[in-house]
């Protein structure tokens, strides 16, 4: 039974596809149903976070270095420069957020959403979260 599994899963797969019209197999993993960030250069990252701490204002900085609010929010964030605007954190990271105010220390919070502690610590740096 054991070796005719994997068989067994392809048909099923097969069948999914047919009955919700997507591929499981071949999907990309996309958070939040959006599409996936661009990516930002170091050099473009290290010039938005010393325009900042040089006092640009955070409009000026988007429109010269063509970079979206998001993007601009999460360069500030992760240099520890600005809050990350907790109404546009993603769904993960509210989560996060609300279990650290709860007491929760990072391998609970890891278990919780079944990912691994350092994808937790991942979370926090990135949008700049703390407990208050």
């Amino acid at each position: 039974m054991i070796k005719h599994m994997p068989k067994f899963a392809a048909i099923e797969n097969k069948r999914a596809s047919k009955v919700w019209g997507l591929d499981i197999a071949n999907q990309q993993g996309v958070q939040n149903g959006g599409r996936q960030p661009a990516d930002i250069s170091p050099e473009k990252h290290k010039e938005a976070a010393r325009r900042f701490r040089e006092g640009d204002k955070f409009h000026y900085i988007m429109q010269d270095l063509k970079l979206s609010k998001y993007a601009l929010s999460r360069i500030l964030a992760e240099e520890g420069l600005k809050k990350f605007p907790t109404r546009d954190l993603p769904k993960k990271a509210q989560i996060i957020q609300d279990k650290l105010r709860l007491g929760m220390k990072l391998n609970e919070i890891a278990a919780d959403l079944r990912i691994s502690r350092q994808a937790v610590s991942d979370w926090i740096r990135r949008y700049g979260i703390d407990k208050w």
